[in-house]
């Protein structure tokens, strides 16, 4: 071959090679443009996933209905999931958007820890475990699409799916709550009330309801300002600088820094509804002898107790139809179950026992100048014409119309007067005697029997009137309001004995007065008028129940000048030296003063009855029945209680030093009234045993006409206002409020908690939360563990922790008492009410404990964000001593058996809490519960009235917050300032509002539902 023809042309040789080349040019291009078609049909895919799976997460919620059985709700599955679809057909799939037939799995699952692998996952189990929420939903969408030029290498169908699993991000939440008893400084009792935890003297109510007694000796109280609480408290000065210490308006700042609202005990108050409203009877045990209890009340039918309700009045049934017959629930007073009238609340006009408003005042009233009775509105000055009288001298003599009115002399002589006295004496005031007085007492027609018939010189001429007036004594007074009923009266009723063969103060033998039930007789069989003779005897032996063993107290003794201090019965009632109302010696064996129980219980179930037949509320029970007698105090309950709250009234300390008056009620009135010094006495009074001189030989008084003793405040009245005095605060210090009661300011902290314990069930399913108490010392362990037993953390709240189980379990009907045998609150720790000292390193180390896991004895889930909501109303001032023990994740407080009261403020207390709170923020592996991606983090509320105060301690409260906070900081740098949204203050319901948005923030900062696969 000739090389020209090696190089010769060969047409048409490219046209095969651009052949093969065009088919990999265009598989190129196909699988450049189905690939890309493809990563678009992916990326919408797991655009529409997770957008689906986000919002089918969120719809999950635990909104099941109140009483249910939250292990048969199921979340809103279904709304969840429709949801996802929804959300996947409004998304594009190219130019359309996707069909349900691309939908390809949308389900419901947990988001859970597993504890043997230590993590959380996405499981998705056909049914809901018992105790868990569903929180994770998965949706996996089809993208798949035909192939456009990929089929020229055999490809028709170009794979397009996604899937996505959100899920709720597991939290662990522990609520530590102040439940000192600062939390009850809205709804305590008196002022000054003695302040951390100390116990001083009494001066006066926090009530700011204008319902109180304003008759006799109460008028004074009536010039006192009620505005200016801080004013030094000065018997010297005038009445118009005091403060009313039986009305206050005002907040009072203690010297310690803390804050007392006027308390809502009776009314209600910025601070909450009234207390007096939170109390029930049963009242399947109410004297209705024509009406069965089980036809009448169901079981725990509970109706209010110091309130009115309207037991059934019976219709007649059809005996022919055997038609039963039918119950009317309207126009009956269960305060007025003997029949007789005064109910509670009485009317407003019972404060100066006037008939004003068209109900006739109920009670004997109290007694004015010369016997002189008005009906509607008069003042009780004492120093007016027919003001109260102070003293028997008083009431049994005109007065006369000079500005400042004295009593007549003493006559010289007196004749017979038609059904008079026929004998009457003494030529002093130490020792005159008027028998008609002692014969016929308060029943004595005082105003006309000392009437004169006109202005004529000298003694004047008795008018002949009948002796005996037609209001016969009743032996009680009524007060206004809550106030109940009180037999206090001075003079008192000098009858002792059977005259004319009646009954003076009721009972079958008088057909001329309503039958008050079960009087009082002496040894002899003589009826007591006398309140001193009639509910106090002496003697050293207790009472056996026989009449026989009842030593009464002779009251001539008061004029007895060998007796010496308080051996002396006025002096022992109504003591102003020791600052007693009623008060056992104690070193005088031979005339000791006991109170007569049984006396006092048969009128107090007699007449009006101003207190319940029992008494419960929150689960917790007082008392059963008012009983006869208190014999069997020492294991009987029910006596045990009355024994109790017969001593606090009457401010008697024979049995429990306690009940000193000084430190109780509204604390004793330091002058005889008006403006008197204490303990005025009659001239030559024998009264007083250092007065010097003989007996005369007059006929004895029962007492000296001229004598005037201190009167008592809130002492010796029986009703709902002492009752919830004795329950709320006793000395030393008790709290036997049930929790349910709207305790102020622990009420609206407890309403709002319940309300974002609600927030969390509804919108936060995969959050656990645990409760912690701490007031020192009666909070040691958690109120619940974490979890999600939603009924029992809102029921801790509110009922005794040791009931809780059965509460949860249906028990309609247990309850428990507050006492023990000794009468030792058996319920501290227990109730959740305001008691105890402001320890805030409990609450921050049993919240650490409470957040581990259940490996290290806690509730907490490895992989969940930690945070603690710590709230509290003041500045700490006590702790319990907890010591850090172990390493990394097995880091533990543990209690060393030690703790007190350092005072407010103090910085030992202050830094025990937030080191707990630094300690908390650290790595797991450093032994906090931070995570690496989420720091664990406190979240501080303060609460209450003293962050809206002048306080002091104002300042030192909001700077131990931030520094709670923010614990990491070094000393020298100033912590951010706290939230205005985690300042809680104001009215009760702005509180509550206020709080419940201050919980949404905190648990709604970052993200709350997130992509998880």
């Amino acid at each position: 071959m000739t090389p020209s023809s090696f190089l010769a042309k060969r047409y048409g040789t490219f046209v095969p090679f651009v052949a093969v080349c065009c088919v990999v040019m265009f598989t190129f291009v196909a699988l450049a443009i189905d690939v890309g078609m493809m990563m678009v049909a992916r990326s919408q895919c797991q655009n529409a996933a997770d957008a689906a799976a986000l919002a089918g997460a969120r719809v999950l919620d635990n909104r099941f209905p109140a009483n249910s059985n939250p292990d048969s709700y199921d979340n809103r599955r279904t709304d969840a999931e429709e949801t996802a679809r929804q959300v996947v057909r409004s998304n594009h799939f190219f130019n359309e958007r996707f069909a349900n037939s691309r939908i390809r799995v949308v389900r419901t699952g947990l988001y859970d820890y597993d504890p043997v692998r230590e993590r959380f996952g996405a499981y998705f189990p056909g049914v809901k475990p018992t105790g868990k929420s569903w929180a994770a939903m998965e949706v996996e969408v089809d993208g798949e699409q035909p192939a456009y030029f990929a089929s020229v290498i055999g490809v028709s169908r170009l794979p397009g799916s996604a899937r996505a699993v959100a899920a709720h991000r597991p939290r662990d939440l522990s609520i530590v709550l102040d439940m000192s008893g600062s939390m009850q400084f809205s709804s305590y009792p008196h002022w000054e009330p003695g302040t951390a935890g100390s116990i001083d003297a009494v001066y006066g109510l926090l009530n700011p309801d204008p319902n109180y007694p304003k008759a006799g000796h109460y008028e004074r109280y009536g010039s006192y300002q009620t505005t200016d609480p801080r004013r030094e408290l000065t018997f010297s000065s005038s009445p118009s600088s005091r403060p009313n210490p039986l009305c206050m308006r005002a907040n009072f700042l203690a010297g310690t820094g803390e804050v007392f609202a006027p308390n809502n005990h009776t009314i209600e108050t910025p601070n909450g509804p009234a207390l007096i409203h939170d109390f029930y009877l049963e009242p399947g045990n109410l004297p209705f002898p024509h009406i069965p209890a089980s036809v009448v009340f169901s079981a725990n039918s509970l109706r209010p107790a110091f309130h009115r309700w309207s037991p059934p009045i019976i219709s007649a049934g059809n005996p022919n139809t055997l038609t039963p017959p039918t119950y009317n629930w309207a126009g009956y007073n269960a305060f007025d179950i003997s029949g007789t009238s005064g109910p509670v609340p009485a009317p407003p006009s019972f404060a100066d026992q006037s008939d004003a408003v068209g109900v006739p005042y109920v009670g004997d009233r109290f007694p004015r100048k010369g016997g002189f009775t008005y009906a509607g509105i008069l003042s009780w000055d004492p120093s007016s014409l027919l003001g109260a009288a102070k003293n028997a001298v008083e009431l049994l003599h005109p007065m006369t119309s000079t500005p400042s009115p004295l009593p007549r002399g003493i006559p010289l002589s007196r004749t017979v007067r038609a059904g008079a006295n026929r004998v009457e004496g003494g030529t002093d005031w130490g020792n005159f005697y008027d028998e008609a007085w002692e014969r016929y007492g308060y029943d004595l027609d005082v105003y006309n029997y000392n009437g004169y018939s006109s202005a004529s010189t000298g003694e004047g001429v008795r008018m002949l009137t009948p002796l005996r007036t037609t209001n016969l004594f009743k032996g009680y007074s009524m007060g206004p309001g809550y106030w109940g009923k009180t037999f206090f009266m001075w003079p008192p009723d000098p009858r002792w004995g059977n005259p004319n063969g009646g009954n003076p103060i009721g009972g079958l033998a008088r057909p001329d007065a309503p039958n008050y039930g079960n009087p009082v007789k002496d040894n002899f069989g003589n009826w007591l008028c006398d309140w001193r003779r009639r509910f106090f005897i002496q003697g050293t032996s207790p009472t056996t129940g026989s009449p026989t063993a009842y030593v009464y107290f002779n009251p001539q003794g008061d004029n007895d000048p060998t007796l010496a201090g308080e051996q002396s019965i006025n002096r022992a009632l109504l003591n102003p030296i020791a600052g007693h109302v009623l008060r056992d010696p104690g070193t005088i064996i031979a005339r000791r003063y006991r109170v007569n129980y049984r006396a006092v219980l048969a009128w107090l179930k007699t007449g009006p009855q101003v207190l319940p037949p029992n008494l419960r509320a929150g689960r917790v029970l007082y008392y059963t029945s008012i009983p006869d007698h208190v014999d069997d105090a020492a294991t009987n309950p029910d006596q045990r209680f009355w024994r109790e709250y017969i001593d606090y009234v009457l401010g008697y300390t024979g049995n429990n030093s306690n009940y000193d008056a000084r430190y109780t009620l509204a604390g004793t009135e330091g002058n005889v009234w008006p403006e008197g010094s204490p303990m005025q006495l009659g001239t030559t009074s024998n009264f007083d045993p250092d007065a010097a001189g003989p007996m005369l030989p007059n006929p004895r008084p029962y007492m000296n006409y001229s004598d005037q003793p201190n009167r008592p405040r809130m002492h010796f009245w029986f009703g709902p206002a002492t009752m919830l005095m004795f329950l709320s605060t006793r000395q030393p210090i008790k709290n036997w409020l049930p929790g349910t009661a709207r305790e102020s300011q622990s009420w609206q902290l407890k309403s709002g908690v319940q309300s974002a314990i609600e927030d969390i069930r509804y919108n936060h399913p995969n959050d656990q939360v645990g409760l912690v108490f701490f007031g020192y010392p009666n909070y040691s362990t958690p109120a619940v563990q974490l979890g999600q037993d939603w009924i029992t953390l809102k029921n801790s709240l509110f009922f005794p922790k040791t009931l809780l189980p059965e509460i949860k379990a249906g028990n309609q009907s247990v309850e428990i008492r507050p006492y023990n045998s000794g009468f030792g609150s058996s319920l501290a720790g227990v109730l959740p009410n305001a008691n105890g000292q402001t320890d805030p390193n409990t609450g921050m180390a049993l919240a650490f404990n409470m957040l581990r896991g259940p490996a290290q004895g806690g509730n907490g889930r490895k992989g969940a964000l930690k945070m603690v909501i710590f709230e509290t109303d003041g500045v700490p001032n006590s702790f319990y001593n907890f010591l850090l023990n172990g390493s990394g994740p097995n880091t533990y407080y543990s209690f060393d058996g030690t703790g007190g009261n350092r005072g407010n403020g103090h910085s030992d207390v202050m830094n025990a809490a937030t080191d707990i709170s630094k300690q908390m923020m650290k790595l797991t592996s450093d032994g906090g519960h931070s995570l690496p991606s989420a720091t664990a983090r406190t979240y501080p509320i303060a609460f209450g009235d003293l962050f809206s105060s002048s306080s002091t301690f104002r300042p030192t409260a909001l700077n131990f917050l931030e520094k709670l906070a923010n614990p990491d900081l070094p000393p020298t740098v100033p912590p951010p300032p706290l939230p205005a949204t985690q300042i809680i203050t104001g009215p009760a319901q702005t509180r509550i509002s206020n709080l419940r948005t201050a919980f949404e923030r905190i648990l709604q900062s970052g993200v709350q539902v997130t992509l998880v696969e």
